[in-house]
């Protein structure tokens, strides 16, 4: 369930369950106009090309939350595409900093939160893994990020 105030300012979501756990995903590949076959869904449409950084953003935001921890492994892009997609080695430097500001993967029972690149695969043809482990929280702490 999704809720946006009437401002536009809050989101509030409500996933379910979440469970964590080993997960594994191969993220497609491929130019739409020269491999319709491996990127067309069962409507007959195109499946987008997206790297590895574009799962792992909408990941972030709910992975510490589960009922374990995660262990995601990505299988496809793994440089970013510039102009839409983050590398693993940026949201590494950029993101994960943030979950040790809102105390995820702070205390002794889990390791800190770690992007991990495998193998590197460039577009159009991937063939790259990483990985992503994500320690659970019961919540998070508030932040004043006044300077980072």
């Amino acid at each position: 369930k999704i809720e946006i105030n009437a401002t536009g300012t809050q989101l509030r979501f409500k996933p379910g369950v979440l469970l964590g756990g080993e997960i594994e995903h191969v993220c497609p590949v491929g130019d739409h106009e020269h491999n319709r076959e491996s990127n067309s869904n069962d409507d007959g449409g195109t499946i987008a090309k997206r790297s590895a950084g574009w799962y792992l953003e909408g990941i972030f935001p709910l992975a510490p939350f589960g009922k374990e921890p995660l262990h995601l492994t990505l299988h496809g892009i793994t440089d970013g595409t510039s102009d839409t997609d983050p590398s693993p080695d940026y949201l590494s430097s950029s993101f994960l900093p943030l979950y040790v500001k809102f105390g995820i993967g702070t205390n002794d029972d889990y390791p800190p939160a770690s992007i991990t690149v495998i193998k590197r695969g460039a577009a159009p043809g991937g063939g790259g893994t990483v990985r992503f482990y994500c320690p659970i929280v019961k919540e998070i702490g508030s932040i004043d990020l006044v300077e980072f």
